[in-house]
């Protein structure tokens, strides 16, 4: 049975950002940050709270959540995809606890940035399942829901991938491989990927 999806609330904030950083802890691109010998799961609790914490203030907020609670996907608004510096305010303590913020993970998000597209799309920032729930539908089923909104909007989608083996699950959902972009010497792939509307 396919999970169902809804927005998240201020009440999910801490299962959000844990299920993200569980999914993600073995992430190459989080690894190559944080350093891979280092405890990634908890640091990166830290920073997805965060960037939780803010995106559910915001009243069209695109934070998505299965059913059964085991899968996210952090979705920005079209032309929202660039942080307002009171946001990054807010999320800065928590960034720089995990020690998110340093050369790496700075270097990282201004190729980033600069690659960036700048026509009207939805920005899938993070999806993640928690890992013991792999394979079982909740990925789709949150990229489902918001491609389906983008086909209705007739609005592009965006997102850099940070583990090549995802490449086919995106690719089922639309989404197509662009250019790569220049990143800091060192870092894993990232492949920028878009999706036209259908």
């Amino acid at each position: 049975m396919t999970p169902l999806v809804r927005k998240a609330t201020c009440t999910d904030i801490n299962l959000a950002g844990d299920v993200l950083a569980a999914a993600m802890a073995a992430d190459p691109v989080a690894c190559w940050i944080l350093g891979k010998d280092t405890d990634v799961e908890r640091r990166l609790r830290l920073v997805f709270r965060g960037l939780i914490r803010v995106a559910t203030r915001a009243s069209d907020h695109e934070v998505h959540l299965t059913d059964d609670g085991l899968t996210v996907g952090l979705w920005h608004g079209v032309g929202r995809w660039d942080l307002s510096p009171f946001d990054l305010m807010c999320v800065f303590p928590s960034s720089l606890r995990s020690g998110f913020l340093n050369r790496r993970g700075l270097q990282l998000t201004n190729a980033m940035h600069k690659a960036h597209p700048r026509e009207p799309h939805h920005y899938l920032e993070v999806l993640g399942t928690r890992p013991d729930r792999q394979g079982h539908g909740g990925g789709s089923a949150v990229m489902t829901a918001m491609a389906e909104r983008c086909d209705r909007e007739g609005v592009a989608a965006y997102l850099e991938n940070s583990n090549p083996r995802n490449e086919p699950f995106y690719g089922r959902h639309g989404f197509e491989l662009m250019p790569a972009f220049d990143l800091p010497a060192g870092c894993p792939p990232l492949a920028p990927m878009w999706r036209e509307p259908h």
